[in-house]
């Protein structure tokens, strides 16, 4: 039996030194500041990551 999980895609939108901040896609206003040890090595604004099922961001190809 398997179950269709319905994934949050978040879109890089800016990088600071410390944080890189990502927004929704689905909803413009849910705008997250997450530390930049969290999300993986080489992100670069525009592109895309989701939570997967261990709670880890990864990149969406």
């Amino acid at each position: 039996m398997q179950q269709k999980e319905d994934k949050i895609i978040y879109k890089v939108t800016s990088i600071g030194l410390k944080d890189i901040q990502i927004v929704n896609l689905a909803n413009d206003k849910d705008l997250r500041n997450v530390p930049k040890y969290k999300l993986p090595l080489g992100l670069e604004i525009g592109m895309s990551v989701e939570i997967n099922s261990f709670g880890l961001y990864e990149i969406v190809k």
